[in-house]
């Protein structure tokens, strides 16, 4: 994702909250700087202020697509939206509200899908966690991939090796598969396009992703330490990770080291580590946060046990009350 305004501020408030909805972010101040970095660097969006101090925001823009034609891309800028701008092209007036953009990139990566009945959310982002079963399979039945990449039509989806398919589904065979959002589970229908190697699948992108279920939840900002280790690894030791936001069902944290889409954790906040609290997670989404060297990643809890949940109970409680008061 690259956000490219002169506004230094602004760019920076923009790239904290995307990095929050697990997008790796770059920037650019001026359209030479954003340039250079499309020919470097794989870009799968862009936010593009129109108006920039090096070169007319809509050249910018055309010169961006003769790099990458199909470039999604939303426009931002404190003027009105230009008469001569394509009406596909999504357009935000500043000042707008930093929701609404995230909804808007969410919306222009979902590609071929519809975009009206998901409200915006994308499971077709790299690293998003997609649960895949045949329609008449019962849930228990679903194997976890991780999306890979994407392009205007399709979808590449991975799946652990070791994943057992007792029958893998063939070339125009339609699946069922759900997406864990942050608000809601979203389910959508595929064609089998191709299998690429043994544990890649190339999808076809759907027309419609419905939400069926919705999670009502306030996230709030948190700063505090967990030790993290794999669930089937105990032997592992454990590694610091810092929680950043927590909300009655998940947790967003970063730190060194990666995990993946699927994998279940054990977390025990170091506060409560004498009296042996912890619990376990399963990794939504995870990203690299540019080259910082830190990754962040989402989680669900899975298992909260008596001690646990009081603990989080507790923490969510003064939490609410402090900000209340």
């Amino acid at each position: 994702m690259l956000v490219v305004d002169d506004e230094q501020n602004l760019v920076r408030v923009l790239e904290a909250r995307l990095r929050q909805s697990g997008y790796v972010t770059l920037s650019a101040f001026n359209a030479a700087s954003a340039l250079m970095a499309m020919r470097r660097y794989p870009i799968g969006a862009v936010v593009l202020d129109l108006s920039l101090p090096d070169l007319d925001g809509l050249d910018a823009l055309r010169a961006m697509r003769a790099i990458q034609p199909e470039l999604p891309v939303v426009l931002i800028s404190p003027y009105a939206r230009p008469d001569e701008l394509d009406p596909e092209i999504v357009f935000l007036q500043k000042p707008f509200d930093i929701e609404e953009l995230v909804r808007s990139v969410d919306q222009v990566l979902a590609g071929g899908a519809s975009g009206r009945d998901h409200a915006g959310y994308s499971p077709f982002i790299a690293g998003r966690l997609l649960l895949v079963r045949a329609p008449s399979d019962p849930v228990e039945s679903s194997h976890r991939g991780v999306v890979e990449w994407q392009n205007l039509d399709t979808l590449e989806v991975s799946f652990n090796p070791r994943d057992y398919w007792p029958e893998r589904p063939g070339v125009g065979e339609e699946l069922l598969i759900s997406s864990p959002g942050t608000d809601a589970l979203y389910e959508f229908r595929s064609t089998v396009l191709a299998w690429r190697r043994d544990n890649h699948l190339t999808l076809r992108k759907p027309d419609l992703i419905q939400r069926v279920q919705r999670r009502v939840e306030v996230r709030k900002p948190v700063r505090f330490m967990v030790m993290v280790r794999s669930a089937s690894q105990p032997e592992d030791l454990p590694v610091a990770w810092t929680v950043r936001n927590i909300s009655e069902n998940g947790l967003m944290m970063e730190g060194k080291g990666a995990f993946a889409a699927g994998e279940r954790l054990v977390l025990q906040p170091l506060e409560g580590s004498e009296a042996g609290i912890q619990w376990e997670s399963e990794v939504v989404w995870t990203r690299k946060r540019g080259d910082s060297g830190l990754s962040c990643a989402g989680l669900r809890f899975v298992t909260l046990p008596f001690g646990a949940r009081r603990w989080l109970s507790d923490y969510w409680r003064n939490l609410t009350d402090s900000t209340s008061s």
